[in-house]
């Protein structure tokens, strides 16, 4: 089989729904995990949100694992209307959106277990006086989010402050490791005008922090696209400068960022190119791939695989090739009938942990009430990837610099992190970044604490494959060689009859800093048996404090002579 080709369905598994059947489902692979996956999705035709977990094993077969409703929590209806979407979070808790009592947007957090079988509700959050229309969420750092809202039908000018939400607007929540949802940590507009009207509002990331939305305006019937800047911290800025993609109103769910600045999203029969970043976007090329409408699309290098609904409702397969600058769009394969899936609704689809089967959730015709998960032989081309953890780097009292290096890509771009933490179930990640084969890379992760051993690894992945570096360890103590050498150059005490005084010399600076003048204080008279060791000193969060070392092993401070 060449790189592109489909082969037969492996295995299928149906996942029941009490009452209602399905629509538009949302999967993902579980964070830190190889082959454990999660799918999420409303019920249709009745309220609540359907969370299950399954794995697939390196030959395709599915095993379900666990399952979760949530309907109605805390006296907020859930699911009522519109796609369910899910992304990680932190830890072991993830973000589910979907619409909330009477069509307003919300999100609730869940927890879910390392093996996938326990799924926990943690919190849920109405958006009030909003309207919510196929809401998406992305994940921006360890603990912050961002989702991209529709607003309500109101096209008067967005209040200040924004205590009535209305137009399109991106949002950025805090999302505790607890699964608590925290405060609201910015707001921004999609667009400031009242002549449009927003549809399927969707952000990518782009490069660096900075991150596509694209939304369809209901009243001129068009696809647009803008930038924005979201940090760390969840801080939104960025000029609104929007482009017209297409001409046609639609509702794409995904968009495939392929090298540096090319962006790829399917539209019914249309696959488009553009250029996105650097707070522009520019069209570049449309094609016309067959008859598939309801569609979703994936990477795999400069192949793309868009999976919806054919005219027959089946499931429907197309792989396509984009050329690196956009121009030139190839069919590759196409597949439908010969699976034999049903798919009436905007499918969802991932490639295997292996990189020969592709995994699908759909809903299906012979049973109203289930999401069907199939694996479907693929051949992608990838191949696994190699990651090492390198030692930590300078090692101070609340900060560290965790590295690696990426020996093989297996083919593709990947994306590297660390994860840490204070035992080897880490709990958090750092330094999410696009590596390519032969690269270093690291991440500073800050708020440490002193005389603490903390555990770290290096993880990449491709769109295939996924590694795991050897833990390696680090821990801060008052004599930290790197903090010795990185930096303090040199420093002198001086003591002299009722005074104490400390010069401290620190790396790149020319004079000297005199942190501490105690020439009031006398020194006390000290036995020849109880002689002092020293002078030692330890880094402080406002600067450096010195001590000697008494007999019986406790710190006289400078301070207090």
């Amino acid at each position: 089989m060449a790189v592109g080709d489909f082969g037969s369905v492996i295995d299928t598994e149906y996942v029941w729904v009490d009452g209602g059947s399905v629509t538009e489902p949302c999967l993902i692979r579980l964070e830190n995990s190889e082959n454990i996956y999660a799918v999420a999705y409303r019920h249709y035709g009745s309220t609540g949100v359907h969370i299950s977990t399954f794995s697939v094993d390196d030959t395709g077969v599915i095993t379900a694992l666990g399952n979760l409703d949530i309907i109605s929590e805390g006296g907020i209806a859930f699911g009522l209307q519109d796609r369910a979407w899910i992304c990680h979070a932190i830890g072991d808790i993830y973000v589910v959106t979907c619409d909330v009592n009477s069509n307003n947007g919300g999100f609730a957090t869940v927890s879910i277990s390392s093996d996938g079988t326990v799924i926990t509700f943690k919190s849920i959050i109405e958006f009030n006086s909003s309207f919510s229309i196929h809401e998406s969420c992305v994940k921006i750092a360890d603990g912050v989010v961002a989702i991209p809202h529709r607003g309500n039908f109101d096209l008067s000018t967005p209040p200040d402050p924004p205590d009535v939400w209305t137009l399109g607007a991106i949002l950025t929540y805090r999302i505790n490791s607890s699964g608590t949802i925290g405060s609201l940590l910015s707001i921004d507009w999609i667009f400031p005008t009242e002549d449009e009207d927003i549809y399927y509002p969707f952000l990518t990331k782009l490069n660096g922090n900075e991150y596509l939305i694209t939304y369809s305006d209901h009243v001129d019937n068009a696809l647009n696209a803008q930038t924005r800047t979201i940090s760390s911290n969840g801080i939104i800025s960025g000029s609104i400068n929007t482009t017209e993609i297409a001409s046609s109103f639609s509702a794409p769910s995904s968009f495939v960022k392929l090298g540096t600045n090319i962006v790829v999203t399917v539209i019914n029969d249309d696959v488009y190119t553009f250029s996105a970043g650097g707070g522009a976007v520019a069209y570049i090329n449309t094609a016309d791939i067959g008859t598939i409408i309801y569609s979703r699309m994936i990477q795999l290098g400069d192949v793309c695989i868009v999976a919806g609904e054919g005219t027959t409702d089946n499931l429907k397969l197309i792989s396509v090739s984009i050329s690196d600058d956009g121009n030139t769009i190839t069919v590759l394969k196409t597949l439908s009938t010969d699976l034999g899936l049903f798919s009436s609704c905007t499918p969802s689809i991932l490639l295997g942990h292996t990189g020969t089967f592709l995994i699908a959730a759909t809903n299906a015709s012979y049973f109203g009430d289930t999401c069907e998960i199939s694996t479907i032989g693929f051949t992608s081309g990838l191949t696994a990837v190699d990651v090492e953890t390198d030692p930590a780097t300078s090692v101070y009292m609340t900060s560290a610099v965790l590295n690696g290096h990426l020996v093989e890509d297996g083919g593709q771009t990947c994306t590297c992190y660390f994860q840490w933490g204070t035992s080897t179930d880490y709990g958090y990640i750092a330094g999410v970044q696009a590596i390519n084969e032969g690269q270093e890379f690291g991440a500073e992760i800050t708020d440490l604490t002193p005389n603490t051993t903390y555990h770290f690894r290096a993880v990449a992945f491709n769109a295939a494959y996924i590694d795991y570096g050897i833990d390696r360890t680090f821990v801060w103590t008052e004599t930290s060689t790197s903090e010795i050498e990185d930096r303090v150059t040199g420093y002198t005490i001086r003591i002299g009859p009722g005074h104490a005084s400390t010069e401290i010399f620190l790396g790149g600076l020319t004079t000297y800093w005199n942190l501490i003048d105690y020439s009031k204080k006398p020194l006390p008279a000290v036995p020849a048996e109880q002689q002092w060791l020293g002078p030692f000193y330890e880094v402080t969060e406002t600067g450096m404090r010195f001590y000697w070392l008494l007999p019986d092993g406790t710190k006289q401070y400078i301070e207090n002579i």
